[in-house]
């Protein structure tokens, strides 16, 4: 293995503790830079020109920008850990940020599948309660808690309070552990889940596939996708019931710092997206001062 690939995979593998995705792309975007460099050193130099080759290809800003984001932070890195020493990070061009505005799924759309899924369950056989209440409560916790995938899949009977109405996230993508608390309703959606709850493993959340197993991401992607085609609506990711957790808060008047806690980010930078998304009294300002009051 040569020097960079040795310094690529000691990096690799201590973010193991993360998501297996966020660790996938890791591996991949620097096994890419690896190849650029072709045995050549590893200087500022080197990660700019393959910068400038990803956006020479056609690749996206914010491609570029996660590429840059992902060397940089494995540089800083490997300086903390003394693996590189004398490395200019000063000398590095930052890509512009796409400041792309998170998508939340409309109000009617929420609506719909939540409107499903309950008539669904109400109306459901005795067999097919287990999973309607679960997906139901998961719904609940997505949109009004916004963990992530991951997250809710980690999950275990610790980790959810039901006196205190607070879920414990300890299985976090930045490793912060934080506390998120849920109202009345996604309460009972949660209580109503464990009457059908089943004992086998001490995830919060089962499937039935197989024996009794933890729910996987990719299970919940491809269980909500058809909830979403049978509600008729347009379809959304899951993931994007986060960004309307945050959408829908700062809608309503909570502060960007309240969720940036809820959300689990380490920056309020990052938080701060959703301010592109809601801009309070706007809509009415752009009617008033529409050119077409003219005519």
């Amino acid at each position: 293995m040569s020097d960079i690939g040795y310094l690529k995979q000691v990096f690799v593998d201590a973010k193991q503790v993360k998501s297996q995705k966020t660790t996938r792309n890791y591996n991949l975007i620097l096994t890419h830079f690896e190849k650029h460099l072709n045995g050549a050193p590893l200087t500022p130099e080197a990660i700019n020109s393959f910068l400038a080759d990803a956006k020479k290809r056609g690749c996206a800003k914010s491609s570029v920008r996660t590429y840059y984001d992902i060397i940089k932070s494995w540089i800083v890195w490997l300086i903390k850990r003394g693996y590189l020493n004398q490395f200019r990070l000063d000398l590095l061009e930052i890509p512009p940020n796409s400041k792309l505005i998170p998508r939340a799924p409309t109000k009617t759309d929420l609506r719909a599948v939540d409107n499903l899924l309950r008539d669904k369950l109400k109306n459901a056989r005795s067999d097919r309660k287990f999973t309607l209440s679960r997906d139901l409560a998961i719904f609940s916790m997505l949109l009004e808690c916004g963990l992530r995938i991951g997250e809710v899949c980690a999950l275990t009977m610790q980790d959810v309070d039901m006196d205190m109405q607070k879920i414990t996230v300890a299985d976090s993508k930045t490793s912060r552990g934080r506390t998120v608390y849920f109202s009345n309703p996604t309460a009972a959606d949660l209580r109503q889940w464990l009457i059908y709850r089943q004992p086998g493993n001490d995830y919060f959340f089962q499937t039935k596939r197989h024996g009794i197993k933890p729910i996987k991401p990719e299970g919940m992607r491809e269980v909500f996708t058809k909830h979403q085609k049978r509600a008729g609506v347009l379809h959304f990711r899951v993931h994007d019931l986060r960004h309307a957790c945050a959408v829908y808060r700062l809608a309503n008047g909570q502060s960007l710092g309240d969720i940036q806690m809820i959300l689990g980010h380490e920056n309020i930078e990052t938080t701060a997206r959703y301010l592109l998304a809601v801009d309070m009294g706007r809509a009415e300002r752009d009617i008033k001062y529409s050119p077409l009051n003219i005519l």
